[in-house]
């Protein structure tokens, strides 16, 4: 399944994510903030061993504005209420993105 029915599938609960993924796509791998959300959620350390965000000694706050901050937030919120349907989301989201 390709990225972009994984994402046009996502169920209602995973809106926020699908929000942040699209979000991200305007930022370099591993300096948007779906990185820093794989690593908040344990899927990155869980899935390929070490952590996505780059460059951990720079802030992430310095590489991230108001709009990353609060889709992050929300995001993270989704997981908090839901973690394994949103889990199961990004397990299907980065496996349709790994094909790719």
């Amino acid at each position: 399944m390709s990225v972009e029915n994984v994402l046009n599938s996502a169920p209602r609960s995973c809106e926020d994510i699908v929000s942040l993924y699209n979000w991200s796509t305007n930022f370099q791998a591993g300096e948007g903030p779906f990185a820093l959300f794989l690593d908040c959620i344990g899927w990155s350390e869980d899935n390929i061993g070490e952590t996505l965000f780059a460059k951990p000694e720079v802030s992430f706050a310095s590489r991230l504005g108001c709009i990353e901050l609060s889709r992050l937030g929300e995001a993270l919120t989704a997981y908090a209420d839901l973690p394994f349907t949103v889990g199961e989301f990004v397990d299907r989201l980065m496996d349709a993105e790994s094909e790719e």
